[in-house]
């Protein structure tokens, strides 16, 4: 298969699940999302030549669109827009803020700290971040379990 036919048939089947995971990183804009997934499209286009096929093309792509929401939140911090704080449900059991659960993941070890933001913020699975990170499956569920248990012992705040 050809490299553009990749690009149209990756965003056939991707582009409404890279809206949604983008939108958490976006503070849950869905149309600030659309514009980003659509942006990053566009670089993958301009920038297809690139790719090297003896890789997979949904990391490639990942890469493309986790720089372009990057690019987009610092404009928008520069134009200051702030977006809404939302929750999130680490654990399963117990909602925490947005806030709150970056401040424990800034605790971690900075090696751990990309990691659980792809997956607790940008909506990556293990296997996604394992394969972005180049790490294994098994190692980045065992990072994942790890830390969900810290923080169910933790107590309230981060110290």
């Amino acid at each position: 298969m050809d490299k553009k036919s990749l690009l149209e048939e990756h965003y056939r089947k991707e582009y409404s699940v890279l809206v949604k995971r983008s939108a958490y990183r976006l503070g849950n804009n869905t149309a600030l999302a659309e514009d980003t997934v659509q942006e990053a499209y566009a670089k993958a286009l301009k920038y297809l030549e690139r790719y090297n096929p003896e890789y997979e093309f949904g990391g490639w792509f990942d890469k493309i669109l986790k720089n372009t929401i990057k690019d987009m939140q610092k404009l928008d911090r520069e134009n200051g827009i702030v977006h809404d704080n939302f929750s999130v449900d680490p654990v399963g059991d117990e909602v925490i803020a947005k806030s709150e659960l970056m401040e424990y993941i800034n605790a971690e070890k900075k090696r751990n700290r990309e990691l659980l933001t792809m997956f607790f913020f940008e909506g990556f699975n293990a296997r996604q971040v394992s394969e972005f990170l180049g790490m294994t499956h098994t190692n980045v569920r065992q990072i994942i379990n790890r830390f969900r248990d810290r923080l169910i012992e933790a107590p309230a705040g981060v110290d």
